[in-house]
């Protein structure tokens, strides 16, 4: 699955009375892109984790064109400093690629065919999936030329893979498990230590030179040639949910990298359109939405004006794409080679797609958070001095704490290893399990929290070990960004569905709109009777009073017994 794209949704801040500073365009960008509000430049970023970084440098670097590094970002304290910082950083010279000629756009794209790149290819038929929403209705003919310019513009939707897939799993899997089994254990002594210098040496040449590569179509760069391929326009439907049918209908059948199904909706006009889109998960994951919904309502303004349908003046240049496939090369690179960065790469290759996996049968309860509750949490984010999120992991970590009887709670997460600013817009290489420690002893609710935030914010998450990652408890945000823009949002509809689990339990968090969450928790078959079920939603709602009405009390009491599974706290 998609790794998931985290929209963070704070209080609103109150604004100071009269003679207040007027915004600059960065400020309303900073608050656009972290879905928060600032009353004055001495408001504090503290709160801003790794997720949020993300959305904040991608924003400034396509609305400004300026790169503004997240180790510095990381390190600002208030608005004012990050304004400042960004007074001294100059704009990106170039322009768009997107806004040349024809001409020079086939010799670019014809230059890129001439390279290949190592890959990552184990995600290659997987994929990641969006609906996004267009509540006005636009012609055909604007939606397959800013299509086509999309597809022009970003090299992972013309990816195609130079050697067989079956390639990568012969080889790669078999040196990735050879390297994963001379890391377990005790380093050896003696006459084994040479031994195993020569097996890790000989692993690092075997997966540099036997990568799978992967190249840059020619095809499909070009609205005028070939549009007919990059979309398909179904036929209107009468409502909405029946377009949404219709979709899903559709996009069973996918072949990497890219696919965009088009399906209007109207009675008796065309009210609106859902546009289905799907990339390859090897060179995309949940985050990707961001730039791909940012420049496709750019281009779609502007081909509005080439074809005459709009006055408005056209927007300003796309900033230049880097080329993603050099950094996806790289990252690979620096994993095989066991070199840690300040990012937080992974210093080896993790197990996580390579060992067998056992498919355990779960009894899925789906748990509705309403309004009001989210209100509260967002409140108790608010006092604690987190983000939503953090508020929210903190809740679940406390709760599990509470449930299996542990103080220390190890848990499962899939963590983005992104490297750069405005990360490199697509590609999501590496969107691996991470695992998070939960910390409870000795702290209260708000120091659970903070500890979390820290955790994230700093990227100080641990590797999975080979036969231990799917005996976690996995835990998942799946988050929306809710914003639309110009007429363009994401469409989300979260259904019910018998869910399977590789985790004995397994939590999911995600948003049927923007006010209201929801709680999939899946327990496997077996392992839990009908009462620790029921008891697992009672300690949530016991950590969810804690948050609103006792964030500084002891999560565990001096005088509570731990470590006896069968007696959790009251």
């Amino acid at each position: 699955g998609a790794e998931p794209v985290v929209s963070f949704t704070a209080l609103p801040t109150p604004r100071a009375a009269g003679g207040m500073k007027s915004k600059s365009k960065e400020w309303r960008i900073i608050e656009r892109a972290t879905d928060m509000s600032f009353g004055s430049e001495d408001d504090s970023l503290l709160s801003l984790d790794s997720l949020r970084h993300t959305k904040l440098t991608s924003a400034l670097r396509r609305e400004v064109g300026k790169r503004l590094p997240r180790q510095v970002l990381k390190n600002i304290a208030t608005l004012g400093g990050l304004l400042q910082e960004l007074a001294r950083i100059p704009e990106e010279d170039g322009s768009s690629p997107s806004s040349s000629s024809s001409n020079s756009g086939t010799t670019r794209h014809f230059d890129e065919a001439t390279k290949e790149y190592a890959a990552w290819g184990m995600m290659w038929n997987s994929r990641c999936t969006w609906i996004i929403k267009c509540s006005k209705p636009l012609p055909e003919p604007l939606f397959r030329a800013a299509i086509a310019r999309l597809v022009e513009r970003h090299a992972a939707l013309r990816a195609e893979m130079r050697d067989p897939f079956r390639f990568f799993t012969a080889i790669q899997q078999a040196m990735s498990a050879l390297d994963m089994w001379k890391n377990q254990g005790p380093r050896p002594r003696g006459v084994l230590a040479p031994a195993q210098r020569l097996i890790g040496r000989f692993v690092r040449w075997s997966l540099r030179n036997t990568w799978p590569r992967i190249s840059v179509s020619r095809q499909g760069c070009d609205s005028t040639q070939g549009s007919g391929c990059l979309i398909k326009v179904l036929e209107r439907s009468p409502t909405l949910q029946d377009a949404e049918y219709k979709l899903w209908g559709e996009a069973r059948e996918f072949q990497p990298p890219f696919r965009a199904l088009l399906a209007p909706y109207g009675a008796e006009a065309e009210e609106g359109a859902l546009l289905h889109l799907t990339v390859t998960h090897m060179l995309s994951d949940g985050y990707s939405i961001v730039p791909l919904l940012d420049d496709l309502v750019n281009l779609v303004a502007k081909e509005a004006t080439v074809l005459g349908l709009s006055d408005a003046p056209p927007p300003p240049p796309l900033p230049r794409v880097p080329n993603m496939f050099e950094a996806m090369e790289r990252r690979i690179f620096r994993t095989i080679e066991g070199t840690d960065d300040a990012e937080g790469i992974c210093p080896r290759i993790t197990p996580h797609a390579l060992t067998g996996k056992n498919t355990r049968n779960a009894h899925t309860t789906f748990a509705t958070l309403p309004v009001e509750v989210v209100t509260s949490i967002r409140r108790g984010a608010v006092r604690v001095g987190v983000s939503d999120d953090i508020a929210m992991l903190a809740l679940l970590g406390v709760t599990l704490a509470w449930f299996v009887n542990r103080p220390t709670e190890q848990i499962a997460m899939i963590v983005p290893q992104r490297d750069g600013p405005g990360e490199n817009d697509m590609v999501g290489l590496f969107s691996d399990v991470r695992h998070l420690c939960i910390c409870t002893e000795g702290l209260s609710f708000a120091g659970v929290a903070l500890r979390l935030h820290h955790i994230v914010k700093e990227r100080l998450w641990t590797v999975p070990e080979l036969r231990t990652q799917f005996e976690l408890i996995s835990l998942n945000f799946e988050w929306t960004d809710f914003q639309e823009k110009q007429g363009f949002s994401q469409y989300v509809n979260c259904g019910e569905r018998a869910e399977s689990s590789f985790h004995p339990l397994r939590i999911a968090v995600d948003q049927p709109d923007k006010d209201v969450w929801r709680m999939r928790v899946s327990f496997q078959e077996g392992a839990f009777d009908e009462q620790q079920r029921e008891q697992f939603f009672q300690l949530f709602e016991k950590s969810l009073s804690m948050l609103r009405e006792s964030p500084l009390e002891l999560v565990w009491p001096t005088d509570c017994p731990k470590g006896n599974a069968s007696a959790p706290p009251a």
